[in-house]
């Protein structure tokens, strides 16, 4: 009974023990409050009297606005403040700059063909004898440089002889056939002679002149000209066998087989003795894969390119071809061009480019009017007597022109010729290179 009354009494000190901690702990947090709540108060009191007397903040942040405008307006990089190359007329002109106005073009998209040089069929001629007979003179050479009729090589034929015989035969046949029948027509009119004198006189004529003309033909058909024959009846008698191999036409001995003793037969008449081409134009022929086919077509431009020194042309597409090579699986596609020069020989192998299409109106500039300072593209542009490089933008280029999709508008006035001088001028001077570019 006596611990149960010293348990319970001890209880009820340890309930006095927790409320007297509870109240220390509101007592704490109570206070923290109230002085939390005077400092801020002390706090916002301070803050209203800085800013009724001096906005530090606003003015220093008008300061320096105020310092940004002055250097800002002292050190524009724009172009036309930029103090760019002063030029006098004399140094433009020893320079060759050349300035115009910046245009619209259309720049046309290009494939690239591959292919080769072939001589001009159409002016290549696959030189004969018409007649069997042998070789006695070789006049020209592989390489020689002919002239239309020009003599090639002498042959002896006892063919042509025979041919030549038989139309001498014939034009004294009917040189005698003809005086009779004169003289039988003036007879017939005097009532001398009958009707059927005559007309057998005429029929002979007639009969001799038929054959003069089958014989002169013959001969035309084995290469005699007209005049050769013409001059027939007064050359001596050796010179019948002779038969004369000629050039159809001015060219270039490009393939000989014909020797010094040989004797051509009659059954060989297919045989090429020489190969004759006029080189002054040749073909180029380009091959089509079928993904290009589409867009190749007779007439387009092409600009050909052959490299080791030999300058580019252009030629014009005459021929594409409607079946395409089994082995290849190709499509030919040709162009003709000019060889003048006969530099363009055949067998070189070549790369084509054609233009395919036209697209829209862009601003663009020559390829060479685009320089590249401090890895930037850059184009001249002449502002108020001065040259001063600004930074533009690239787009497509065919190979002349390229096209500016940032940096210049039309009628700008830009250097078109000798920008490689003024960036030389830039570097030797120690210009800034990017005076100009809008920074």
């Amino acid at each position: 009974m006596k611990l149960f009354k010293k348990i319970k009494k001890s209880k009820n000190h340890m309930n006095y023990l927790l409320v007297f901690v509870l109240l220390i702990y509101v007592f704490a947090i109570v206070s923290y409050a109230e002085n939390k709540e005077h400092k801020e108060a002390e706090h916002n009191s301070n803050i209203s009297e800085d800013h009724s007397g001096h906005d530090h903040s606003k003015e220093a942040e008008r300061d320096h606005d105020d310092q940004d405008g002055e250097d800002h307006s002292g050190h524009d990089h724009s172009t036309e403040d930029e103090a760019g190359i002063k030029l006098s007329a004399k140094q433009i002109k020893e320079s060759g700059i050349k300035v115009e106005s910046v245009k619209l073009r259309k720049l046309h998209k290009e494939v690239s063909l591959l292919g080769d040089i072939t001589v001009n069929e159409d002016m290549t001629a696959h030189v004969v004898s018409r007649v069997p007979g042998c070789v006695k003179k070789v006049r020209k050479t592989l390489g020689d440089k002919v002239k239309g009729g020009e003599v090639l090589a002498d042959l002896e034929s006892r063919e042509l002889a025979d041919a030549k015989a038989n139309y001498l035969a014939a034009l004294e046949k009917f040189s005698l056939e003809e005086n009779i029948f004169s003289q039988e027509e003036d007879i017939f009119k005097k009532q001398i002679s009958s009707e059927r004198e005559y007309l057998n006189a005429r029929h002979s004529m007639v009969d001799s002149r038929i054959e003069l003309r089958s014989t002169k033909q013959k001969l035309v058909a084995l290469g005699l000209s007209k005049e050769e024959i013409k001059k027939l009846p007064e050359q001596p008698d050796e010179m019948l066998t002779h038969f004369e191999m000629k050039s159809p036409f001015d060219g270039t001995i490009i393939s000989k087989h014909i020797t010094l003793g040989e004797v051509i037969k009659e059954d060989k008449e297919d045989d090429v003795n020489f190969v004759v081409a006029n080189l002054d134009t040749v073909w180029v022929n380009l091959r089509v894969s079928q993904k290009d086919l589409p867009v190749i077509h007779v007439g387009q431009r092409g600009t050909i390119s052959v490299g080791s020194g030999i300058p580019d042309t252009e030629g014009t597409i005459s021929f594409v071809s409607q079946v395409l090579g089994k082995e290849t699986r190709a499509a030919l596609a040709r162009l003709v061009i000019t060889n003048t020069s006969g530099m363009y020989r055949p067998g070189l192998f070549v790369t084509a480019k054609i233009a395919i299409e036209g697209g829209k109106p862009e601003i663009s500039v020559p390829v060479s009017a685009v320089q590249n300072i401090d890895g930037e593209n850059v184009v001249f542009i002449q502002h108020e007597g001065e040259f001063e490089p600004r930074q533009v933008i690239l787009g497509i280029s065919d190979g002349k022109y390229i096209a500016i999709t940032s940096g210049l508008k039309s009628g700008d006035k830009y250097v078109s010729q000798g920008a490689f001088e003024l960036k030389t001028k830039i570097i030797t001077s120690g210009m800034d290179a990017h005076a100009g570019h809008g920074h």
